[in-house]
């Protein structure tokens, strides 16, 4: 071929080809993606797979009303149909937000089985900041790379079931902000091969897109994802596929908690609500010496506060803003240990119980109970309510439920039945503890006699919060908006939602459910992020990075102690780790595991999260695959001498410390530790 002169070769490096005379060959346009999609589907997907990747910029619309000048803009026709009732998904809550979540996962879909060797594995999350990474999230404001790890959902283990490959930041997005994400030519596929790149990734790279509105904006925004990624060291030539994505404000996702906060607190008179005793049990146990029960009065978000309906989701004024719609009675439960007989009056602890549980439960019955028997040895006066979103009135396994989570499973557009009781249920928890501290605690129920004029049994100047399991991962969401309690316990906590659900045991169950109404499994990880989506606004992941050092509006700095048991199959590991990093807590040292990006560091210190091993098994896996048997580490932790011990050394004096004598926490199951039921 003769010498081409330097602006034809310029030429033809744009072009799709050149003559061999060296001619520029004029491209004819890329043809739509023939798969019988919609047109509103994905422009970067691989033939047959609408939403990836995903999230993607191109489901945003300029809106100048937002702080992040967007909004959310889903087609019902591209998202997952129910299966069962043929019926589409509704969008209209989602396209409410002003970008995506901060705390999802990336999801994206090749035709050929991905090899996840070839990714970045959980227990190696720096790897994700090498050259040589396969998937890649560059923030476009600095174009630094994100750490993550990825992998393949490894639920679609048969030959058939379409397979996500997913992308997790390694602890949260910053709101409000542009990222780039790449998948490159280091991924590999089970045969050693190269996965084949979606037909008309190459073609926009070179400037040619269909003249379709939504492959024209992927188009547009090619030259600023191509150089955000070179920047941060990765070559167009390794390109694979590559897209961008814009979290939503922080402004936006806890706007929600924050408005109802201050309507409810504003209503209340006398610093709290009104409350009724409904019955009182003297002598309740061995370690409770009395047990109360009763109603408080909760200004009421919801458009439905029968807890014996499903439907509940909250009323939204013109601005998207909730608003008090009248008030409901919520429960509570009060144990009053023996103790109290020789050192009242006792802090108060607000306690948070597990999921599916309740208030009531968690503190248990005139047979005993942990809570019972750690409130007797710690000298503290326990009041509890439910959450509401994941109680006992949600377990889809108890057929006296409402069936919220059961409508939710088979019709996930149905899904903030579950997360705006979730919402509602941080504000009664506020206003449990106002009210429990300015009016519950001067109850003649509440001295140490139980009559008029005794010893008050509760110091309402000490209030701390414990919380376990799911208490102690909505523990963190309290903790983000309480204006009053500043010290927290959260036993057995997480977040990330999306990231947490398939890793969870308890998991098993909904699968029982899912796949009736979402038989496709590539569907379910793109519902998994739209539920994230709607549980950002209670999610601890949003709030933890204000809990410790730079407090939300109304809200003083908090003091954490969380704690970790390793291996845990109901709240694994990897998103307490994430949620801890999100909020900035130290790792005490001594310790059994150092998570990646956090540094051993010997106590006392004012805030930490603490390790704990009990040597059990099995052993989860490092994926997303949910666990078919469950270990003893999630109900175990807490028995822990150790552990109880640093609680009440960490109430008492405000500092977490090492209570396992310089070594790291490595310590047998309590013989009195009930066995595993793998209730988060």
């Amino acid at each position: 071929m003769p010498h081409k002169p330097p602006f034809l070769a310029i030429a033809c490096t744009l072009a799709i080809a050149c003559s061999e005379s060296g001619t520029t060959v004029l491209p004819k346009p890329p043809s739509e993606i023939a798969d019988g999609l919609p047109a509103a589907c994905n422009p970067l997907r691989t033939p047959g797979s609408c939403m990836t990747p995903w999230p993607n910029a191109i489901y945003l619309r300029a809106d100048h009303t937002t702080v992040t000048g967007y909004r959310v803009a889903l087609d019902p026709s591209t998202l997952p149909v129910v299966n069962i009732k043929n019926t589409p998904f509704d969008p209209a809550r989602w396209n409410q937000s002003d970008g995506f979540s901060p705390a999802g996962t990336l999801l994206y879909y090749f035709a050929e089985r991905i090899d996840p060797a070839s990714l970045v594995p959980e227990d190696d999350i720096a790897a994700s900041l090498e050259p040589t990474a396969a998937t890649v999230i560059v923030d476009m404001a600095t174009h630094e790379r994100v750490a993550h790890f990825s992998g393949v959902d490894e639920n679609a283990s048969r030959d058939g079931q379409r397979q996500a490959l997913l992308i997790t930041p390694a602890t949260r997005l910053k709101p409000n902000h542009p990222y780039a994400v790449a998948i490159t030519t280091a991924v590999r596929t089970v045969d050693g091969g190269r996965p084949t790149p979606p037909p008309l990734f190459s073609p926009m790279l070179s400037g040619l897109a269909p003249p379709d509105k939504l492959s024209q904006a992927q188009l547009a925004r090619m030259p600023a994802i191509v150089a955000s990624l070179e920047a941060a060291g990765v070559k167009k030539s390794d390109l694979v596929v590559a897209w961008d994505f814009v979290t939503g404000s922080d402004e936006a996702l806890t706007g929600h908690v924050l408005s109802m906060r201050d309507q409810a607190l504003a209503s209340l008179e006398n610093g709290g609500s009104a409350y009724t005793i409904t019955s009182v049990e003297n002598d309740f146990d061995a370690a409770t010496l009395r047990r109360i029960r009763g109603t408080f009065t909760v200004p009421q978000f919801l458009d439905n506060a029968d807890e014996s309906r499903p439907e509940a989701q909250l009323v939204l004024d013109a601005s998207g803003a909730p608003k008090i719609v009248g008030s409901y009675q919520a429960p509570f439960t009060v144990i009053i240990p023996r103790a109290a007989a020789t050192k009242a009056p006792l802090p108060i602890v607000v306690y948070g119980h597990g999921i599916f549980g309740s208030g009531e439960g968690e503190l248990g019955d005139s047979g005993g109970s942990y809570v019972q028997d750690f409130a007797n040895q710690a000298g503290i006066v326990v009041i509890a309510t439910d959450w509401i979103g994941l109680s006992s009135h949600e377990n889809p396994l108890d057929s006296g439920n409402n069936g919220a989570l059961s409508d939710v499973l088979t019709d996930f557009s149905q899904l903030p039945w579950m997360t705006d009781r979730l919402q509602q249920a941080i504000v009664n928890n506020i206003v449990l503890q106002r009210t429990a501290r300015s009016t519950i605690a001067g109850d003649p129920a509440m001295t140490v006699s139980g009559v008029a004029g005794g010893q008050p049994a509760a110091d309402p100047s000490r209030v701390y919060y414990y919380g376990v399991s799911l208490g102690g991962i909505m523990g963190m969401s309290l903790m983000g908006y309480d204006p009053d309690i500043v010290q927290g316990v959260l036993g057995d906590g997480g977040g990330f939602w999306s990231a947490l659900f398939q890793r969870s045991y308890n998991w098993a169950a909904a699968n029982l459910i899912i796949p009736a109404a979402y038989p496709d499994k590539l569907d379910v990880q793109v519902l998994l992020e739209l539920a994230q989506m709607q549980f950002d606004y209670s999610d601890p992941a949003t709030v933890a990075p204000y809990v410790l050092h730079a407090p939300l509006r109304g809200t003083p700095k908090k003091q954490i102690l969380e704690y970790m048991g390793l291996y845990d199959m109901s709240v694994a590991n990897v998103t307490t780790e994430m949620v801890a990093r999100a909020a900035g807590l130290p790792l005490l040292t001594p310790d059994v595991v150092v998570p990646w990006g956090m540094t051993p560091t010997p106590g006392p210190l004012p805030s930490a999260l603490t390790t704990w091993n009990v040597n059990a098994m099995p052993r989860p896996s490092d994926t997303n695959l949910t666990p078919s048997q469950i270990n003893v580490v999630h109900g175990a932790i807490r028995w822990i001498p150790q552990v109880e011990d640093q609680i009440e050394r960490f109430w008492a004096t405000g500092s977490v410390v090492d209570t396992c004598g310089g070594q790291p926490c490595v310590e047998p199951v309590p013989s009195q530790a009930p066995m595993p039921d793998g209730g988060i």
